[in-house]
C-alpha cells in the first residue's frame, strides 16, 4: 500500500509540474504573440509615419517651387522698375544705390538683406540722435517722418517700393514674398524668447502685419500677428496675401502720385 501511495504522489507530482510547463509555455507563448503584435504595430507605425513625412517633404517642395516662380516672374516684371529707380537714385542721390543691411532670417540666421536707400549715407550712426522720435515701441526703431530720409526715398518708402531688391533675396532662398519682417541684429536680441517662433519660417518683403493695422499696432500686437501667420502659415494664405499686397501696393502709389501732383500745384 505504502508503494502505491508512493507512486501516486510522484505521479501527481510530475503531473503538476507538467502543467506548471504548460501553463508556462502558454504564457511565453502568449507574450511572444503579443511582442510581435507590438513590434508589427511599431513597424506599421514607423512606415505610415515616414509616408506621411515624405507626403509633407513633397508638397513642402513644390509650394516652395510655386513661391521661386511667382519672385522669379515679379523679379523680370519689375527689372524697368528697378532700373528707373536706380538711375533716379544715382542722378539725384548718389551712391550707393543699395542699402545693404545684416538682418535675422529662418532660424536665427544671419543673411545681407538689399533695399534701394531711402535715407542719406550714415543714416544708422544717427539713430540715438533721433531717438526722441521714435514712433514703436519695444526695441524697435520707427519714424513715418524719419528726417533722415532724401528727397525720392521718402517717397519710395511710403510707396513700399524700396524693398523691390529683396526679390533677389527670395530667389537666393534667404526670404520669400510673405512672411514675418526680419529684424536687423540688435533688435532681434532684445526680443522676448516667446517672439523667436517667427524665426521658424522664413522673412517675408510683405509682413502679414501689414494688413493688421501696421503702424498702429503696438510692438506686442505685431509679433502676435506674426505668430498667428507662422500657425497658420500655407501656400494658399500665401497666394492670397501676394495677391492682397499688390492691391495695396498699386494703392499706395495711386495715392503718393496724387498727393504729389498736389504738393507741386501748391508750390506754383
Amino acid at each position: 500500500m505504502r508503494q502505491w501511495e508512493l507512486q501516486l504522489r510522484v505521479t501527481a507530482t510530475i503531473a503538476l509540474v507538467g502543467s506548471r510547463r504548460v501553463v508556462m509555455k502558454s504564457n511565453q507563448m502568449a507574450l511572444l504573440g503579443n511582442n510581435n503584435i507590438r513590434v508589427s504595430r511599431r513597424f506599421d507605425d514607423g512606415k505610415v509615419w515616414k509616408m506621411k513625412f515624405c507626403k509633407k517633404r513633397i508638397l513642402e517642395s513644390a509650394a516652395d517651387g510655386v513661391r521661386w516662380g511667382v519672385a522669379l516672374a515679379a523679379v523680370i516684371l519689375s527689372i524697368p522698375v528697378m532700373v528707373l529707380i536706380s538711375l533716379t537714385i544715382r542722378l539725384f542721390e548718389g551712391l550707393p544705390i543699395f542699402f545693404i543691411q545684416e538682418r535675422v532670417g529662418y532660424r536665427g540666421r544671419l543673411f545681407r538683406m538689399y533695399k534701394f536707400r531711402t535715407m542719406k549715407v550714415g543714416a544708422e550712426t544717427e539713430q540715438e540722435k533721433y531717438r526722441f522720435l521714435n514712433e514703436a515701441d519695444g526695441p524697435v526703431f520707427k519714424i513715418k517722418n524719419d528726417p533722415r530720409f532724401t528727397g525720392i526715398g521718402r517717397y519710395l518708402c511710403q510707396c513700399g517700393i524700396d524693398e523691390l531688391p529683396q526679390l533677389f533675396n527670395v530667389l537666393k532662398g534667404e526670404m520669400e514674398l510673405i512672411g514675418p519682417r526680419p529684424l536687423p541684429e540688435k533688435e532681434a536680441g532684445q526680443i522676448d524668447e516667446k517672439y523667436k517662433v517667427r524665426q521658424k519660417v522664413k522673412p517675408g518683403i510683405v509682413s502679414p502685419w501689414v494688413f493688421n493695422g501696421y503702424h498702429k499696432l503696438s510692438f506686442d500686437e505685431w509679433m502676435k500677428s506674426d505668430i498667428d501667420y507662422v500657425k497658420k502659415k500655407s501656400l494658399g494664405l500665401d497666394l492670397f496675401l501676394t495677391v492682397r499686397g499688390l492691391l495695396l501696393l498699386v494703392g499706395l502709389l495711386l495715392t503718393n502720385v496724387g498727393s504729389r501732383r498736389g504738393e507741386l500745384r501748391v508750390r506754383t
